[in-house]
């Protein structure tokens, strides 16, 4: 039973550390440090909207779970493509709106899938079928290349990538 709460968490967790701020206001390149910025603030952001998901109560309720952690990052992704990152962080960047875009398909996919179980033992079938480990093991790839754009300026940033934050 912790196993799957403890995906749903992570998945959650991963998408918001690693998003944030606002749009760059139809304004030029960022600079790293403002891009950096704005990538905490989404994170925050999104994070107060996954916090808002309500824990599953029963086995059926994992479909919609997994189907709200996508409009989180759906979100998130929408947000962070509309920065204008500086050509030090651009092929970070791209590599995590791609992670990100690839997380939230496999959560809405693995969401689809599991409104389709009848039994509960199904559960960890699915989930071990699907993408969505994966997909989420990519995106935390992605998001700790980014943080490392971050460390190599010399900006200190914490994206909480993976389970520790």
């Amino acid at each position: 039973m912790k196993r799957w709460f403890g995906i749903g968490l992570v998945g959650v967790a991963l998408l918001i550390a690693a998003c944030g701020g606002d749009d760059n206001g139809g304004g030029g390149t960022l600079s790293v440090e403002q891009y950096f910025d704005r990538m905490q603030a989404i994170g925050a952001d999104r994070q107060e909207e996954a916090d808002a998901i309500p824990d599953p109560e029963s086995f059926d309720e994992f479909a919609d779970l997994f189907d709200r952690q996508a409009d989180v990052l759906s979100d998130a992704a929408d947000e962070v493509k509309d920065l204008n990152p500086p050509s030090e962080v651009k092929e970070a960047h791209d590599l995590f709106v791609g992670a990100l875009e690839d997380f939230e398909k496999a959560a809405r996919d693995l969401s689809d899938e599991l409104e389709d179980l009848d039994e509960e033992d199904d559960f960890f079938e699915t989930l071990e079928q699907s993408d969505f480990e994966t997909v989420a093991a990519t995106f935390e790839l992605a998001c700790t290349g980014l943080e490392a754009v971050a460390a190599a300026n010399n900006i200190t940033v914490n994206l909480e990538c993976g389970d520790d934050g």
